[in-house]
């Protein structure tokens, strides 16, 4: 299909490189091949992807990254199988978007940028009015089919489907969450001692004296049933302190998680500078299904099982994610195939 793909700027923004970037990885998520001809305006797609896909495209990016695309597709080659030129589609999908993004005069097509500070509002505003709520995503085990453990995810009260909040907060506000999913894991560990909680947290929560000292205080019963995922980890130089701040939470009966394996700044790099407790395998290698990621999977599964620690599937969705999983002996995994029954609330 060949689709176009519009983020006009707003006056003095520069829009097109975060979009674009956005873009780009929704389609590597998704494991889309995808020839990309970028302009001015936006971009034009030329990619196996039907209605549907492009529709999950807008939503998801609106949604997670407060971008609203535009896209209009006009071409598919199973219905048409003589097309004239490259050109003449282009100028048909031209077109209808130029024709169709006028209705959008009023509400201009925001960048990232821009949206990411009105989210930001958001987020601050319902921190004031204690109106955080964090989901408990169940983490399986896959053999016996059993809960062993929740992931909090944070979620606006009134939008409870809504997952943006990782996505736009950082330094501060970072912290504020952190805070806020401790205060919320402390009083949902209950006395059962059978399951975990999970936190996510980024490289600069983890080192917040503050922040370790109060996960310090908690009762060791509860320490040890506590998993907290390094979400992200972008900065070298940060590697020593982080390596120290990890191994001190770990002192304490902590366990630590590397979050999204697979993807972006994560690496073998810090696989080999940081012995973590658990390895979460990105969504995008748990639904790829080329030879490369596999191998990568047996690879980070055996590496994993020297060092001791477990590996858990993120973002199984399909039947066909989960038997895939399966086959290359991964014993735990979280995602929407296994949380039909809804996420329950951690709320104190």
């Amino acid at each position: 299909m060949l689709a176009r793909v519009l983020w006009p700027e707003r006056p003095g923004v520069q829009s097109l490189a975060p979009p674009l970037d956005a873009v780009k990885y929704w389609l590597a998520s998704h494991h889309v091949c995808s020839n990309i001809d970028v302009d001015g305006d936006g971009c034009w797609l030329f990619a196996p992807l039907t209605e549907g896909d492009l529709s999950m495209l807008q939503n998801d990016m609106l949604n997670a990254l407060g971008i609203d695309l535009f896209i209009a597709y006009l071409w598919h080659p199973e219905q048409n199988g003589n097309p004239s030129t490259l050109a003449r589609w282009r100028h048909d999908i031209d077109q209808t978007a130029r024709a169709a993004s006028l209705s959008y005069s009023t509400q201009p097509i925001a960048c990232m940028h821009t949206e990411r500070a009105s989210a930001l509002a958001v987020f601050r505003r319902h921190v004031s009015i204690n109106a955080i709520n964090f989901a408990m995503q169940p983490i399986w085990n896959l053999s016996t089919k059993t809960p062993v453990g929740h992931e909090l995810l944070a979620r606006i009260k009134e939008h409870p489907t809504q997952s943006w909040i990782p996505h736009v907060v950082s330094g501060h506000d970072s912290i504020t969450l952190a805070k806020l999913a401790l205060t919320n894991a402390k009083h949902c560990l209950g006395t059962d001692g059978k399951t975990y909680l999970s936190i996510n947290l980024t490289a600069g929560d983890f080192l917040d004296p503050a922040l370790r000292s109060s996960i310090s205080a908690w009762p060791i019963e509860k320490r040890q049933r506590l998993l907290l995922e390094l979400t992200e980890w972008r900065n070298p130089k940060e590697s020593n302190g982080l390596q120290c701040a990890i191994r001190s939470l770990q002192d304490e009966g902590v366990r630590v998680a590397i979050d999204d394996f697979g993807a972006g700044y994560s690496s073998t790099v810090i696989l080999r500078e940081i012995a973590f407790d658990v390895v979460k395998l990105d969504m995008s290698l748990v639904k790829s299904r080329r030879r490369s990621d596999i191998e990568l999977i047996r690879w980070v599964s055996a590496c994993a099982h020297e060092m001791g620690a477990s590996v858990v599937a993120e973002g199984i969705e399909s039947p066909d994610d989960l038997r895939s999983i399966m086959g290359l002996d991964i014993a735990y995994g979280q995602g929407w195939l296994l949380d039909k029954q809804g996420q329950a609330k951690c709320e104190p």
